[in-house]
């Protein structure tokens, strides 16, 4: 309900007189001759019944006409759209009731008679007078009231003619004593069904209202034993009755539902006799007389509630009627004036003039317009009378159109705290809330030390726009940790939970519980166990272990590694067990499988981690890892394990050479085949001090082998050596007779070729004279059938064209007998016309690598 502001003025009609029109002068002072029993409205006519018989009738262009009823007397009459009822008597005759249509003809209206009804016969008093009558839009519903408070009704189609009525009297007896003061009947229909009127019976003491087609009462109004009804109106358009008093104003209206719906406007003039009464639009217009005797004119908004114009000390004879929804005020002495309402806008424009801003607001409401500029000029005016509260209200609904930062400025003040958080608290429910908005309301909680109404605000709002780590900043800066821990959960900001959780509350076992009960998102789980796995391992070991095992699945080898990395450097009884917790469960990892093996042979006793530990963990991939390893942290018997349990025949090598076990040299040298293992063997020779048969043998070996070219082996020797020449010449004699069969082979080669090189010059030279017959019939490159074009070349090879094209070099020469050419193609040496065994004795002297010289002279073809 809005505020009752009846007690405010505001000028929102504009008085205009008429006097200056065509008509206007002489309908008024005409109007004001009559002799005037009602006054009914339509919408674009007004009736003006006269005690002489005669209704006038005047249009919305202040035109009249007029219809003849009685001869005699008018005593009252009803008007709907179809026409009017009428209550009177013609000279010489009883009273009765005219039945009207009336016509419309371009710009007139008339009447045309229709039927006259009997009263009916009241037995108590056969001249008892009637009073007011009133009828139906269709017609089919006739009421008459009398003066003894009597009320009769007949249902039947008024339009027929020598009709007998049947009249039903309406029993008022049990719903009030005395209805000998009515003052007015009215038949109503309830929410536009005209099937099913409703009678409103009014008097001084009480209203009622009647279902006719259920034949009961369902509600009355009284006013506590005060007047009830001094006049009335009824307005079709929002089927509403207004009545009036002396001490209230009241609208009613039925809805299809039964439901009475009553509205009291208290304060219109309370305790002054009201004289007239009409429906303006959504006004209430009321014609009274105050103690003086003087007529006053009050236009009451019922929507704003508040007087919106107001004549006084109008002349006695005075009254006011509405057309087309105009409201037009006659005074005695003919003065018609029309009272035009302002627009909405204009309204508007003069209660923010007036700062009648509450008005506004009902008035904006009503109109369905946007009240943002209104409650921000509003909530500025209360705030400059230090009404805080009150302009908080506006402050919130004009949000968009008040910038944030005043109001923010404005209530940063102890005392006004909670209202800068309530308009906070708006700003989010507006969705126009920014971080820095939301760090401030933790802030204000921070401030009144209310973190009920802080986590209550985020567990029911949940701002997107927060700023977690300003947020945590400020609640853990204040040891508010409890408080912080619920809006990281509720952020789902589980990082920031678990700092707390260790860093401000020292709870470890917790967070691991937690993180047990709770599926945390990989990325997450990954950055807290990066972060906080040594301190959980450290103050929470079985604990953190059971956790391990628990989400093992949740920990990838990666994860694993790390934490294995982190606590590496902590107590070394709490770091075993976790390499234990990793070692069940089967590592497979090559990083985690290292790791473990660094903490095994850094820890290497024979007893707690013995050999069967590094028979777990070694393999042939991190073999030399695990040698690395054990030459850093000085474990020989972990090399010694490695050298032997897994053949690492390069690492084997050197231990055979430092022991001086040339059998398990050359063992070495055999499996590995390479190069390098050779020339180890050799410098073993060179400097080993063993027998001239031992070191022949040796030379033997390596020459069978063939594992080093001949002359690196002597440089080797002579360089390292003080054998004699008679230890090397059996090794030399062997070389030399290799060589000698190579010889004897190459030899052959070249009596072979020779042979067929002077066959062929032989063929060359029968060319010209001796026939050669080409009986080839399949292309020697393709092998398929010889088609045309064939290319044939004297050594009697026949190709297709294109093969010769698509796969021979050397389109001029036979593809088959190149091929042969290149393979016996002699070998050219590549070595420099300036080469010296002088200057190569030199470089192998000088050279830290033997081996990369003597490579670059083999690659320049030094021994082909």
């Amino acid at each position: 309900m809005h505020a009752n502001l009846a007690w405010r003025k505001a000028q929102f009609y504009e008085e205009n007189s008429i006097e200056s029109t065509e008509y206007g002068g002489e309908i008024g002072n005409f109007l004001c001759s009559l002799d005037l029993v009602s006054i009914k409205s339509l919408v674009d006519y007004t009736f003006f019944a006269v005690s002489g018989g005669v209704i006038f009738i005047l249009d919305k262009k202040l035109k009249i006409d007029h219809i003849n009823v009685f001869d005699e007397e008018l005593i009252y009459f009803d008007v709907v759209n179809r026409g009017f009822a009428a209550i009177g008597s013609d000279k010489n005759g009883e009273n009765c009731i005219k039945i009207f249509y009336l016509e419309r003809k371009g710009d007139s209206i008339s009447g045309e008679l229709k039927n006259k009804i009997k009263l009916p016969k009241i037995k108590v008093d056969m001249q008892l007078k009637p009073k007011y009558v009133t009828i139906d839009e269709l017609f089919r519903y006739l009421v008459v009231n009398f003066a003894n408070g009597s009320v009769y009704y007949t249902k039947s189609d008024l339009s027929k003619n020598r009709h007998k009525y049947e009249w039903i009297h309406v029993d008022t007896k049990q719903e009030s004593s005395s209805l000998d003061s009515t003052t007015g009947v009215k038949l109503v229909t309830r929410s536009k069904n005209v099937l099913e009127p409703i009678l409103y019976i009014m008097s001084k003491s009480i209203l009622l209202v009647y279902d006719i087609k259920k034949d009961a009462f369902y509600s009355y109004l009284d006013n506590d034993g005060c007047e009830m009804v001094q006049v009335w109106d009824y307005n079709p358009l929002y089927n509403s009755v207004i009545f009036a008093s002396k001490e209230v104003v009241q609208k009613i209206s039925v809805n299809f539902s039964h439901i009475t719906a009553a509205i009291k406007y208290d304060n219109i003039h309370k305790g002054i006799d009201k004289l007239q009464i009409l429906h303006v639009g959504k006004s209430i217009a009321v014609l009274w007389k105050s103690s003086h005797s003087l007529i006053n004119l009050t236009i009451y908004d019922t929507e704003c509630n508040i007087n919106t114009y107001h004549h006084r000390q109008l002349p006695l004879k005075s009254f006011i009627f509405t057309i087309n929804g105009v409201l037009y005020l006659l005074t005695s002495g003919g003065k018609l004036s029309s009272l035009i309402e302002c627009t909405t806008s204009q309204k508007m424009e003069l209660l923010l003039a007036k700062n009648m801003f509450d008005v506004a607001i009902q008035l904006g409401d009503a109109s369905g317009m946007s009240l943002s500029h209104v409650h921000k000029k509003y909530g500025t005016y209360l705030l400059a009378k230090n009404d805080y509260e009150n302009a908080l209200k506006h402050f919130k609904k004009a949000i968009g159109e008040v910038e944030t930062s005043f109001v923010i400025k404005s209530y940063l003040d102890g005392s006004k705290l909670l209202l800068l958080r309530e308009y906070l608290e708006h700003l989010v429910l507006c969705k126009y809330a920014n971080e820095n908005h939301i760090t401030l309301i933790v802030n204000l909680c921070i401030k009144t030390q209310d973190m009920k109404w802080l986590i209550t605000f985020f567990k029911t709002h949940h701002p997107k726009e927060f700023d977690i780590d300003k947020g945590m900043y400020l609640l853990r800066k204040n040891k508010l940790y409890d408080p912080a821990l619920i809006i990281a959960l509720e952020y789902k900001e589980y990082l920031w939970f678990a700092q707390i959780k260790i860093d401000d509350k020292k709870d470890p076992k917790a967070l691991i519980l937690f993180m047990s009960k709770h599926n945390i998102d990989k990325e997450t789980f990954f950055k807290i166990l990066s972060i906080y796995s040594t301190l959980l391992l450290r103050e929470a070991t079985d604990e953190f272990l059971n956790f391990i095992r628990k989400k093992r699945a949740d920990i990838d080898d990666n994860l694993l590694s790390l934490i294995l990395i982190n606590g590496a450097a902590d107590d070394i009884e709490k770091y075993d067990k976790l390499v234990e917790l990793c070692r069940e469960e089967n590592v497979i990892s090559p990083k985690i499988k290292n790791i473990i093996l660094r903490h095994v042979i850094q820890n290497y006793d024979g007893e707690k981690y013995n050999k069967t530990d590094l028979v777990d963990l070694i393999d042939n991939k991190n073999a030399s890892h695990a040698i690395h390893l054990a030459q850093i942290f000085n474990i020989p018997e972990v090399l010694g394990f490695c050298y032997g349990f897994f053949n690492y025949y390069e690492a084997k090598l050197s231990i055979a050479i430092e022991k001086g076990n040339f059998l398990e040299i050359v063992d070495c040298c055999r499996k590995i085949d390479t190069e390098s293992a050779w020339q180890q063997a050799a410098s073993y020779l060179a400097k080993a001090s063993i027998t001239n048969e031992e070191f022949s043998e040796g030379l033997k070996i390596v020459l069978e082998h063939d594992g080093l070219h001949p002359f690196l082996v002597l440089s080797i020797i002579s360089k390292n050596s003080n054998r004699k020449f008679k230890n090397v010449k059996p090794y030399l004699l062997n070389i030399l007779k290799n060589y000698d069969n190579q010889i004897s082979e190459i030899n052959n080669d070249m009596l072979e070729y020779q042979e067929q090189l002077e066959s062929t010059v032989s063929e060359i030279g029968q060319l010209k004279t001796k026939v050669h017959v080409f009986d080839k019939n399949k292309c020697l490159l393709c092998d398929q059938k010889l088609t045309l074009p064939i290319i044939s070349f004297i050594c009697k090879h026949s190709f297709h064209s294109q093969c010769v094209v698509s796969y021979s070099i050397n389109e001029k020469s036979c593809p088959r007998c190149d091929s042969k050419r290149e393979m016996i193609k002699e070998a050219k040496p590549m070595i420099d016309k300036e080469f010296s065994y002088e200057r190569f004795q030199k470089q192998i002297t000088l050279s830290d690598d033997i081996v990369d010289v003597l490579g670059q002279q083999i690659r320049n073809g030094l021994f082909r």
